[in-house]
């Protein structure tokens, strides 16, 4: 598909379109017309209006050809060089930018930054808690997760639950930073026990001047780290970030109202990198919702139903003689990290709640 179709392509037997497709129309052709960053940005910002205000419209002419699209806005960033964005080696590996199905009432209030990052989307019934990190490890193989938390990490016995908004005690930084990378890590063990993929942490990312570089079969996720919080973003296929404030509204504009070329540039307020992390094609599971009932002595916990993009191909969940459910809150091991929203809710005090 060229840009210069795009016309063609969403406007036949429309006899009045939609302001806001004209409005794309003519961004598209005034950047085909003259490339320019600033032209680009314009078009990624029609785009999103379209998608997010006229969603019937879009649905019949904008999601049929929306692959395409998207593979001609990446080739139209090569024109462009100054645009500041991480280059995308494999498109098809990457999510695409979908809003409006993150933001039905269900999914946007059963998921957060981290279920988001990992594209693991889902509506079920049952969701008691929202997924942060180490609460894989902690629903299907509850007794290692007490032990590792007790064993290997038992400096954070007294910072077992993530503290809330309206007050509470503050976790040092650094404790919040190790605590969640630690919880990422027992998480994998999990998906490895049950042959999933996992996380992939990039050595060294959190220092100066490291440039992150995408890899075949993967897409880009950062965690920033505030003071009693934590935040995710994820690459789409758009070479563009988006996000998931808490319990908010997925959004790929940053505080400024811009376009998130790289996270690490305005970030939401009092958060800074801890490092970038290569996330599988199709995503990765952070939860079972709703949580597994407590198996009988010998049996394994049945897998329960996810119809997020990371449940494709999930395989069922090993034995395990313990219950399936996580830990009493503020036990040593307790599931829930240090932080109480998943990451910057929107609307908290250090959410920035104008990035949505």
């Amino acid at each position: 598909m060229l840009l210069s179709d795009f016309r063609a392509r969403t406007s036949r037997a429309i006899h009045w379109p939609s302001s806001r497709l004209r409005l794309l129309i003519g961004a598209i052709e005034s950047f085909h017309l003259a490339p320019s960053e600033q032209m680009l940005d314009a078009v990624g910002r029609c785009l999103n209006a379209w998608q997010m205000q006229d969603p019937r419209e879009y649905a019949e002419r904008g999601q049929p050809i929306r692959q395409e699209l998207d593979i001609a806005l990446l080739a139209a960033r090569s024109l462009c060089p100054g645009l500041g964005l991480i280059a995308i080696v494999d498109p098809s590996a990457h999510p695409p930018y979908e809003p409006n199905a993150w933001n039905t009432h269900n999914v946007r209030v059963k998921t957060n930054c981290y279920a988001y990052a990992c594209n693991d989307r889902y509506d079920k019934e049952g969701n008691d808690e929202l997924p942060h990190p180490g609460l894989l490890l902690a629903q299907y193989y509850p007794a290692e997760f007490v032990s590792y938390m007790a064993t290997g990490h038992a400096e954070y016995e007294k910072v077992a639950r993530k503290p809330q908004p309206a007050g509470g005690f503050a976790a040092p930084a650094r404790t919040v930073e190790a605590d969640v990378r630690f919880r990422v890590m027992l998480d994998d063990m999990a998906r490895g026990k049950m042959n999933m993929a996992g996380l992939k942490s990039c050595i060294g990312s959190e220092q100066p001047g490291y440039q992150p570089a995408n890899i075949p079969g993967h897409y880009l996720a950062a965690l920033f780290i505030a003071e009693n919080d934590y935040h995710w973003y994820r690459q789409d296929n758009t070479g563009y970030w988006s996000h998931k404030p808490g319990q908010g509204e997925a959004t790929n504009l940053d505080v400024a109202g811009r376009l998130i070329r790289d996270p690490r540039v305005r970030p939401l307020p009092g958060y800074r990198l801890s490092g970038f992390y290569h996330v599988p094609k199709g995503g990765v599971r952070t939860a079972t919702y709703p949580r597994p009932a407590p198996a009988a002595p010998g049996a394994a916990p049945a897998a329960a139903e996810h119809s997020g993009p990371a449940a494709a191909g999930a395989a069922q969940a090993p034995s395990q003689n313990a219950s399936g459910s996580a830990p009493a809150s503020g036990a040593a091991g307790s599931a829930g990290p240090v932080s109480s929203s998943g990451g910057a809710q929107r609307g908290s005090p250090r959410s920035g709640s104008g990035a949505a």
